[in-house]
């Protein structure tokens, strides 16, 4: 647990501690642990001290930021007029991605806006922009997942993904019982000298979404829908077809699955 970047080790670091604070207090629309790990990430990988981070040698193994070739395939970094965006007209997954990129925007925005009236305008001298939309593309292709928080952990989190066959089981993450070590069991034995993949049991438009790539086939893909339920209709008889379909959210996402024979009557 000593190598993992996560909240306990975010709080740590006083400037992320202090920052986080002053946000909270000026109550901008941020999320607090997702930027409580992006500052980290930040910090450790940009931040004056960056030579000296005992991170550093599993943050130089992420995916380079000053490559132009490489931003990780993430939505985060499509030109703004480009071809991919393009491709996504008349798609749901077109709503997704320009939310996901207004949304790092806006909390850039925040930071931006509470650093610059403390006057550390200093710290913009490494935390840019583009930096920060690569912490975010860094965190939500790359997060391991357990006790309903993410972590950063090095060299399982470089496990690619690929479809497997039946008997390779969804990857999960656990604690030990005495909560030193994070455990993660491969789906199936793997040959000396194979590469150890498994299975992160989404649907496409995650993959793209945050991952940065689509499975050309995909058991867990579907066809996905983004609901938004004008006002007028947020009662009656569209409140009980909601609720039949378990769903509690006026905006929803809807995946629906090719062998789902069920109907709506």
């Amino acid at each position: 647990m000593q190598v993992i970047m996560n909240v306990r080790s975010a709080v740590k670091s006083k400037w992320v501690s202090q920052t986080i604070r002053e946000l909270q207090k000026q109550r901008a629309n941020v999320e607090r642990e997702e930027m409580l790990l992006l500052l980290h990430l930040l910090e450790e990988k940009f931040g004056p001290n960056n030579l000296q981070s005992r991170w550093k040698p599993y943050l130089d193994m992420l995916p380079a930021l000053d490559d132009q070739e490489n931003t990780l395939g993430s939505p985060l970094f499509y030109d703004e007029d480009g071809d991919q965006l393009k491709m996504l007209e008349g798609t749901d997954l077109l709503s997704l991605v320009v939310n996901y990129r207004d949304r790092a925007g806006q909390a850039y925005s925040a930071l931006f806006d509470h650093l610059k009236r403390s006057g550390h305008d200093t710290i913009f001298e490494w935390l840019t922009e583009r930096r920060f939309r690569w912490a975010n593309a860094i965190l939500d292709s790359r997060s391991i997942w357990w006790s309903g928080q993410r972590h950063l952990v090095p060299l399982l989190d470089m496990v690619n993904c690929q479809e497997l066959n039946s008997k390779h089981k969804p990857h999960h993450t656990n604690l030990d019982s005495f909560g030193l070590h994070a455990v993660t069991k491969a789906s199936s034995d793997f040959a000396a000298g194979q590469e150890v993949v498994e299975n992160y049991a989404q649907p496409n438009y995650i993959y793209l979404l945050y991952h940065g790539f689509v499975l050309d086939s995909d058991s867990h893909d579907c066809a996905h829908f983004h609901v938004e339920m004008p006002t007028a209709a947020r009662q009656g008889e569209f409140s009980v077809l909601l609720r039949t379909l378990d769903i509690y959210s006026w905006t929803p996402d809807i995946c629906v699955f090719p062998n789902d024979n069920r109907s709506i009557e």
